[in-house]
């Protein structure tokens, strides 16, 4: 008992001597925290920020964090004003937004003061982020005068729609025109953007750059169950057309005519109730064909040019073609034709007419 009572003080102040120095340390790891916390949210938002007002909203959100992540770690921080980053070397894209803090931090007991010269240890952190978010300034810098910028970030714009996508363009401080400049195409989707001069998303441009985008229509929102997507017929023959309809869904017996006349041509449709091409229909709705002369077969027209004449029509028929070839006047036949009426290897009606000359 006697011994231990002699080292108990002993045992007691290594005790204190280690919370105070665990809890120093805790400090200082919760500092460097708050520092690199504070630093990563103003290297996101310094394009934005008037780090000068005191109201403006990203100051005082930037400063209630700092205050709310320090509060745990019984430190207590200078004035607000000692609190703001710094940025040293500008705010274009990929300069630092540097963040510096001190602050005194309170012992539990007075054992370690002769070594800190009081019972409060200053702890100090410096955090460096890059910012990474903005509009920053080309190689020249900003023009004479304190213009602004001297290039733009092209956004991505693929997948937005065509209006979103001017909008987006026009929010980036672009003064150069937007294609395509109307209305009509403001709800299809953008598929691709072609800037010029080109760039990808991301790249900083010239801001009077242009942007012409490559948009589709969206597709149609699905029919009802108990309804179908009226098909377009006209110009196929009546065949394709009767399989068309009910491949869309509808029920049987809803087309006429309902068997003959497979191989003319639909040349109108009148759908009951009335409902155009590419809308929803009753599955019961009926379609009605008007229907004319069959469509006249392509062939494919021969290349003549270079080979003789007296083989022509035998070279004509074989490709298909119902006519007679005529052959341009000339002081005797046979003879190497050097022209044709009809483009060779052209697809065209199989009842069209040909002349071959010799040039």
């Amino acid at each position: 008992m006697v011994e231990f009572a002699i080292i108990l003080p002993i045992l007691m102040l290594l005790l204190v001597f280690a919370i105070d120095f665990g809890r120093i340390f805790f400090g200082w790891v919760g500092v460097h925290n708050v520092a690199r916390i504070g630093s990563n949210y103003a290297a996101m938002w310094v394009d934005q920020t008037d780090w000068n007002n005191p109201a403006d909203p990203h100051r005082v959100e930037y400063l209630q964090q700092i205050a709310s992540d320090s509060a745990a770690i019984n430190c207590a921080l200078p004035a607000d004003a000692d609190q703001l980053p710094e940025f040293p070397n500008g705010t274009n894209i990929g300069d630092e937004a540097v963040v510096r803090l001190e602050c005194d931090f309170e012992m539990l007991t007075p054992l370690l003061a002769p070594l800190f010269g009081g019972t409060t240890v200053p702890l100090g952190a410096t955090a460096t982020f890059p910012i990474r978010a903005g509009i920053f300034t080309g190689p020249g810098g900003a023009p004479p005068g304190g213009g602004g910028p001297t290039c733009r970030v092209i956004p991505d714009m693929e997948d937005m729609l065509v209006a979103d996508a001017r909008a987006a363009w026009t929010a980036a401080l672009f003064t150069g025109a937007f294609y395509p400049a109307g209305s009509a195409q403001d709800a299809e989707e953008v598929t691709d953007q072609y800037p010029n001069p080109f760039a990808l998303p991301g790249a900083c441009v010239d801001p009077a750059a242009s942007v012409t985008v490559a948009s589709v229509p969206l597709p149609p929102p699905p029919c009802p169950a108990t309804e179908a997507r009226v098909p377009a017929m006209v110009g196929l023959t009546v065949g394709n057309a009767r399989s068309t309809w009910f491949a869309a869904g509808f029920n049987t017996g809803t087309f006429t005519p309902a068997s003959g006349q497979n191989g003319q041509q639909v040349q109108s449709q009148a759908v009951t109730p009335s409902t155009p091409a590419g809308s929803c229909a009753p599955k019961t709705a009926t379609a009605v064909m008007t229907t004319g002369a069959p469509p006249v077969p392509n062939c494919t027209v021969p290349n003549f040019i270079g080979s003789a004449s007296i083989g022509a029509q035998s070279t004509w028929t074989a490709a298909h073609f119902t006519t007679t070839v005529s052959f341009r006047a000339h002081n005797s036949l046979p003879y190497i034709i050097n022209e044709q009426t009809q483009v060779g290897l052209t697809s065209i009606p199989c009842n069209s007419a040909i002349q071959l000359g010799p040039g």
